[in-house]
């Protein structure tokens, strides 16, 4: 989503990230069309394979590079859980290309929608932008019941042959303790069997994710503006702007 806000006096447009995509797919003509406009424009979470941007101090993504071998602690903790929830049943299903409804989006992320209020019309907008990303994309559900209860549901987007996105986990309150854990394991299993090299689990913004990660990767980011403006010092956008 494109906002303008002023910054120390100047309008500036940003890129605000949409929650469900895990990063932005800028393309040389947006580029041109923007350093055509004047525009100064701020960009973050830009996709890692992109051939522009630079690394934001401070931001990392969290990786699980697969497969994975657990020890130590991590292995001990991970036995732990899967004891824990042995008595729970678990789904799979692969969501083909461009199959997903508005309207089961919705109903996915009850949870998760409260968590991030919105008004009505951002709300259309981030769903429109979300079921266009997803028209060639795959999407990973893995459902976890008690008996005939859905408990817990990850919902994943295959966002390249070899790396899936972890967008959210949505969970009955009264089961929440150890069932989170519960999918992530479980969907790493299924990466693993289904040949993906990277599992993204986002910016690392809880320490939760901690747990399960064994790689990180830089937020990249980039500004288009004119390297003599005042901004530039004022931000130290210098070392972002590679255009």
């Amino acid at each position: 989503m494109i906002y303008e806000q002023e910054v120390n006096g100047y309008k500036v447009k940003v890129f605000k990230p949409i929650r469900l995509i895990p990063y932005y797919d800028i393309t040389a003509k947006e580029i041109s069309d923007l350093l055509k406009s004047g525009a100064i424009t701020l960009l973050e979470e830009i996709n890692p394979d992109c051939k522009i941007g630079v690394e934001i101090e401070g931001k990392k993504r969290g990786i699980v590079k697969l497969p994975i071998h657990y020890t130590g602690i991590k292995n001990k903790r991970r036995k732990e859980v899967l004891k824990k929830c042995q008595d729970f049943r678990f789904v799979r299903k692969v969501v083909g290309r461009g199959q997903l409804t508005k309207q089961q989006l919705i109903a996915f992320q009850t949870k998760h929608r409260a968590k991030y209020p919105m008004t009505p019309e951002e709300e259309e907008y981030e769903l429109d932008e979300t079921i266009k990303y997803l028209q060639d994309k795959e999407v990973l559900l893995l459902a976890l019941y008690d008996k005939a209860s859905l408990i817990c549901l990850s919902f994943n987007i295959r966002v390249s042959p070899y790396r899936v996105y972890a967008c959210f986990n949505e969970w009955d309150e009264r089961y929440k303790q150890g069932v989170g854990n519960y999918c992530w394991y479980r969907m790493i299993e299924w990466l693993e069997e289904l040949g993906i090299k990277e599992y993204d689990l986002g910016p690392l913004d809880e320490d939760y994710k901690k747990k399960f990660i064994n790689a990180t990767e830089p937020t990249l980011g980039v500004a288009l503006i004119d390297e003599k403006h005042p901004l530039v010092k004022q931000l130290n956008l210098s070392n972002i702007n590679q255009i």
